[in-house]
């Protein structure tokens, strides 16, 4: 009785951490998005991907100093830190807005394209 009742606890304990594993993992899920480049700029990029309903939504990346020499039109991305991206006003309409440091490509789907080619 003494040694099921340890195995026990210890099995409980596991399981306790296993969900608090799998809570964190989805946080970070939720925290970041997978999407497709559909246009790129060297000093933007937009990204459109699919909300959490299936919902098509776009983001913005902001390349400082023309910096964008890596992203593409067709590429697939991965933009992290959901929670800290801003939504700004240009007066006719709002954007939201993520800097070039929370984008990274998961494949070249480009095809060559250049940045200039925007077709």
């Amino acid at each position: 009785m003494v040694t099921g009742t340890l195995l026990l606890s210890p099995s409980n304990l596991f399981a306790d951490s296993i969900s608090k594993v799998t809570n964190m993992s989805q946080n970070q899920d939720e925290n970041s998005v997978i999407g497709v480049i559909t246009d790129a700029y060297p000093s933007y990029a937009f990204v459109e991907y699919q909300d959490s309903n299936g919902n098509t939504q776009e983001v913005d990346i902001d390349f400082p100093n023309d910096s964008n020499k890596t992203f593409k039109k067709g590429d697939k991305v991965k933009v992290i830190n959901k929670d800290k991206w801003k939504v700004k006003d240009f007066i006719y309409f709002e954007a939201t807005v993520a800097p070039g440091d929370f984008i990274f490509k998961l494949t070249d789907d480009s095809k060559n394209m250049s940045l200039n080619d925007q077709e």
